[in-house]
């Protein structure tokens, strides 16, 4: 806003003013000689504090106009609002496919923005891409009566604590609102065949004339021997209706077994745009044809199946870039065959497995081009009916070795440079061993609860000693620590630096460092020596590092101050913190 246009506003905000007292002015009778009197003067005396209350009341809306105006958030144009919306409802398609319990925790409704004023509301209809997000599923009889009567007492609360019955009382709404842009649609098939038939047709339907869905999440019931060929044939059918234009698929089904799909001919096909593909309890036939049976897509999340199926569908993806895997417990594992799978395209793998299925994955495939790995060692071993027993220490040991040699080899076997090594599970004692293995490595995450300090002193020690890992450029710690070993952190990144600085010694100083904000329970500091401690942790690490992160906190050097942080693109690899369990990039 220009000079002359504030002057001409600040104007016509006195000229208003001026009108209102002279209105209030006129309100007051005209002096008499009646006023002279004591109960006139009494009455004068009233009226003129009726008009300061007028007063006061006219300058607070004027004060209440000029908040108003001098507002940033007021003065943003509408195109900003648009830009800032999307981001807060942006659902990345890989990460759903790859990550999907972190799309849940960092993307917001449109409805709550749209609930905070009317002008956000009316930007937001503004919006088709804002309600692209649609969930089709049967409606529990709560929601039937929101659809009936949509001011039912009870329709906000409801909405408010019910996905799933917001989901299916919106439905309709968000289509409308949506226009012709793809969808991402999240189809939740009930078990009764009966019930799922009209889903199906309303799915088929929303689609018909649009040019995706973008993203489709098929949620499968479990269904026992009798509704395995329904639950194929409605699967099969949405399937094919989008077979051409869907670009994201994701299949889940709730049960304690994996459940085999014959469904190749549908998503192996030349004209497909599949680029990702994430199946939890589903798997594919466990022999594909190479070449004529090939999927398209370049990520793949595998969770809940079998490793020999997980092999077998690795090398139908020659095109795979990413790859995450949590199968099924070890049962009966058919031993890895003579003819090594060559994916020469995969970057990122996740790996949440036992020592020995990891051993068998990395003994089959051979990935030159492999920048980022995360390992996570699980006991998953069958005991007397479905329950899993618990581990010997000889056992775990065992399985700890197998692990940490697989790793180590790696780059040996396969030809590849590792740069990022995420590790949770594994005793930090078997860590040398992999870390003298791997010199190119620049990102470490690993996980321990360090109630003592001496596990941090140990592995920094021999870190040091034996200069492993030269080029290494960051770290993150995860899991409980000790306040002493923060000094451990000190002493070892002093060394760091003093080594980058020597020309004798070839190794890198550390560049971005983040610790954990958990203290373990027998040293939890109080708040006030938790400020305390802060400002000395400040002090200690400040010039070491050129970033700090403590928990969710970045440290600002210049001015000494804590602020929110998850990372950005400066970092190798993302934190893969406890409250998300599926693998991060």
């Amino acid at each position: 806003m220009s000079s002359t246009s504030k002057r001409i506003t600040q104007l016509q905000h006195a000229l208003s003013a001026g009108r209102a007292f002279q209105r209030a002015l006129v309100a007051v009778d005209p002096p008499s000689p009646a006023l002279r009197y004591a109960d006139d003067t009494d009455a004068l005396c009233n009226t003129l504090l009726d008009l300061q209350t007028d007063l006061e009341a006219l300058l607070h809306r004027l004060t209440e106009k000029r908040n108003v105006l001098l507002s940033s958030i007021y003065r943003l144009h509408d195109e900003i609002f648009e830009q800032i919306f999307l981001m807060c409802t942006f659902r990345d398609p890989k990460m759903v496919v790859m990550q999907p319990n972190a799309v849940e925790h960092d993307t917001l409704t449109p409805l709550a923005l749209s609930w905070v004023s009317r002008r956000w509301r009316e930007v937001a209809l503004r919006i088709p891409a804002l309600w692209t997000n649609v969930e089709l599923c049967v409606s529990p009889s709560p929601a039937n009566r929101l659809l009936q009567n949509p001011w039912h007492p009870g329709a906000l609360g409801l909405e408010m604590h019910s996905e799933q019955l917001l989901s299916g009382s919106m439905y309709a709404s968000f289509l409308e609102r949506s226009r012709k842009d793809p969808l991402d649609f999240t189809l939740d098939l009930p078990e009764d065949a009966e019930v799922a038939e009209p889903l199906v047709e309303e799915f088929v339907l929303a689609n018909k004339d649009r040019a995706g869905p973008r993203i489709l999440h098929l949620k499968l019931p479990s269904g026992g021997m009798q509704g395995s060929a329904a639950i194929i044939r409605n699967s099969r059918r949405c399937l094919r209706a989008v077979q051409d234009t869907v670009e994201y698929i994701v299949m889940t089904r709730h049960g304690n077994t994996p459940f085999d799909f014959f469904l190749q001919p549908t998503l192996c096909r030349p004209s497909s745009k599949l680029e990702g593909l994430s199946l939890c309890g589903v798997t594919l036939p466990t022999r594909l044809t190479p070449g004529t049976d090939d999927l398209h897509c370049r990520f793949l999340s595998l969770d809940n199946v079998y490793l020999p199926h997980a092999i077998n569908l690795l090398a139908a993806c020659p095109r795979i870039e990413e790859f995450v895997l949590r199968p099924q417990a070890l049962r009966g594992w058919i031993g890895p065959s003579a003819e090594e799978l060559r994916l020469p395209n995969l970057r990122k793998c996740s790996l949440t497995a036992t020592g020995e299925e990891i051993e068998q994955f990395f003994t089959r495939i051979r990935v030159p081009r492999l920048h980022t790995l995360k390992c996570q060692v699980v006991w998953s071993r069958p005991g007397r009916g479905h329950e899993m027993r618990q581990p010997r220490p000889s056992e775990l040991r065992q399985e700890h070795e197998r692990l940490s040699t697989a790793i180590a080899q790696l780059e040996a076997v396969s030809d590849c440079v590792l740069q990022a090594l995420s590790l949770k599970g594994l005793p930090l004692e078997f860590y040398p061993t992999i870390l003298e293995a791997l010199p190119s490595l620049k990102s470490l995450q690993y996980h321990v609860d360090d109630d003592h300090g001496d596990m941090d002193k140990t592995l920094l020690q021999q870190m040091s000693a034996c200069k492993l890992c030269p080029m290494l450029e960051e770290v993150v710690r995860h899991g409980e620590c000790h306040p002493q070993g923060l000094r451990h952190w000190c002493i070892f990144l002093s060394g760091r630096l003093e080594g980058e600085k020597s020309q004798s010694s070839a190794v890198s100083r550390i560049e971005r460092l983040r610790l954990p904000h958990k203290w373990h329970p027998r040293h939890f500091i109080p708040a006030l020596g938790q400020q305390k401690f802060c400002a000395d942790v400040q002090k200690s690490l400040a010039g070491l590092v050129d970033v700090l992160v403590i928990g969710n906190v970045v440290l600002h050097k210049e001015t000494m101050e804590w602020f929110p942080t998850t990372g950005s693109t400066d970092w190798l690899q993302t934190w893969t913190d406890d409250k998300i369990e599926s693998s991060a990039w």
